[in-house]
């Protein structure tokens, strides 16, 4: 029996033993109070969870595990993490939980039961910790892809190992791009539109890779209740469309029956797979018809419990300089792969009662951080002083507040600059393991391997993979003179190699009829 609890989380029992996958019920949400479980899973069924035996988390975002409710758990529950590089995701579990912690290392499996097997994938490329769970059950093998992004690589073993009946995947938007950019809503909405058809198309694209049975949209979206963010339910520029209207989406692509919405508390029974009427039943629920009026009443449940955990924040009264200084100064002086790869500034625009423009220059190893002079940056984040001081305390990571939504980013050039963001992933938590795993990958990305294209009358030889994430150019669309990457949409001159709005980035390409390599000056940088 599989039941679905909301957002991200199952609740799994075969021969006795029973799991539950990414628990999050917390009334606050996550990311300072910023995101809420939709459709509404207060109400949930407990009566199992003394006995529970296990539970498995994917990865450390906090819509994926709560912490007060498993902290609730019976001690005789064992809690299965992904045994990644960085040990992030266990000691903070093992601080704060006194079960016991298992580490099943990737790809390996688990024997939680006779005939009852779960075997964790790590996804390859290591800008993220994400992982995904196949369970392999007496009536059949769910994968819970969850939040992963996988690779070619990860895609062919699992299917070179398994037979998948049941995957169950995240289909909407967890970025926080382009909504807090100072973009013009019209622009945010064609970014916001073009990245939703990216994500379904997707979504598809794996389910058929993995011919599976059945297709379960879950891992989103999340919903907003507080005051200053309840509009963002609504707005054109969203990029966390509901289930229904993914499963239109799946209609209009030739999808029938395979695609199975699920309600908290709804139980998919495998053997009988008689899903259709469910659908049909919950695509009729208010959440869906009238989800305004399903959202107010939703938040007048859940405010005043926001609302006192925000302003329970305390509000720093003196500036952050030293403090800045002291979080910053050593990871960047000892750390000249990322100062090479940044190699610019960041302006901290902070606002409180006591208001900074704090400058910080990651080209140099000393003196990194300093009162903003007029010094250029390419970069600014406006940020609030009582969140920023969470983050320089440890008790906020960047991540959980860029998901947040609570500030505002500004880039020049608009391009996205991955080292910068995981460079703030590891202050979290510094892991010189996981460290040189991001930099051994940076290095040794796959991109000799070629496909062939013929486009226009004429045949190329293109750079197989991504050099952002390794996602397979060979299954990407070909849009005006662009191969566009199935996994972000990045798109690539098929004549030149260059990246489009992207210009540290480019592939390699050769036109075989006249045996020219194209990679130009720029992406040699």
């Amino acid at each position: 029996m599989i039941k679905y609890l909301g957002h991200a989380s199952f609740y799994l029992k075969f021969n006795n033993i029973s799991v539950v996958v990414d628990p999050w019920f917390s009334k606050t949400g996550a990311f300072i109070g910023a995101w809420a479980q939709f459709p509404d899973n207060s109400n949930l069924d407990f009566s199992w969870m003394d006995d529970l035996d296990y539970v498995c988390i994917t990865h450390e975002h906090a819509d994926h595990f709560d912490l007060d409710w498993l902290s609730k758990l019976n001690s005789k529950t064992k809690i299965i993490v992904p045994e990644y590089e960085d040990r992030y995701l266990t000691v903070m579990l093992q601080q704060h939980i006194s079960n016991e912690v298992i580490e099943v290392p990737t790809r390996t499996k688990f024997e939680l039961a006779d005939d009852f097997i779960v075997t964790p994938v790590i996804q390859s490329v290591p800008i993220w910790d994400d992982s995904s769970y196949i369970f392999e059950t007496p009536y059949g093998t769910f994968l819970d892809l969850n939040d992963m992004k996988p690779s070619n690589d990860d895609l062919e073993w699992i299917k070179n190992n398994f037979n998948i009946d049941i995957l169950a995947v995240q289909y909407s938007g967890a970025n926080w791009h382009p909504i807090v950019y100072n973009y013009s809503d019209e622009e945010k909405c064609k970014i916001s539109k073009k990245k939703i058809k990216l994500k379904y198309d997707n979504v598809i694209r794996l389910f058929e890779e993995f011919n599976a049975d059945f297709l379960i949209p879950m891992a989103g979206p999340a919903c907003f209740l507080s005051d200053d963010q309840f509009d963002l339910n609504f707005a054109e520029y969203s990029i966390f469309p509901s289930q229904d209207h993914f499963y239109h989406y799946t209609q209009e692509q030739g999808l029938r029956d395979e695609v199975v919405i699920l309600l908290p508390d709804d139980e998919f029974h495998i053997l009988t797979h008689n899903m259709k009427n469910l659908t049909a039943v919950n695509l009729n629920n208010q959440c869906f018809t009238n989800k305004k009026k399903y959202l107010q009443e939703y938040k007048s449940k859940r405010i005043d419990i926001i609302n006192n955990y925000i302003d329970s924040i305390e509000i720093p009264d003196i500036s952050l300089l030293d403090k800045i200084k002291d979080y910053f100064q050593p990871f960047i002086s000892k750390n000249k792969f990322y100062r090479d790869q940044i190699n610019g500034c960041l302006l901290l625009e902070i606002k409180g009662p006591v208001n900074e423009n704090i400058l910080i220059d990651f080209s140099s190893p000393i003196d990194s951080v300093s009162y903003h002079q007029g010094e250029k940056y390419f970069c600014k984040f406006e940020i609030e002083s009582r969140f920023l001081n969470l983050i320089l305390e440890h008790k906020l990571t960047w991540e959980e507040l860029f998901l947040s939504l609570r500030f505002k980013a500004h880039r020049w050039p608009d391009e996205y600059n991955e080292s910068l963001v995981v460079f703030l992933r590891f202050m979290r938590n510094y892991s010189e393991a996981a460290i040189r795993q991001y930099q051994r990958y940076e290095t040794s990305k796959m991109l000799s391997e070629t496909f062939d294209i013929t486009y226009k009358d004429a045949k190329y030889k293109v750079q197989r993979y991504c050099p952002h994430a390794l996602g397979d150019l060979s299954k990407g669309e070909i849009i005006d003179d662009h191969v566009v990457c199935p996994l972000h949409g990045w798109e690539f001159n098929i004549k030149t190699g260059q990246c489009k709005n992207k210009k540290k980035y480019c592939i390699k390409t050769e036109n075989v009829n006249e045996k020219e390599c194209n990679l130009v000056d720029w992406c040699k940088e």
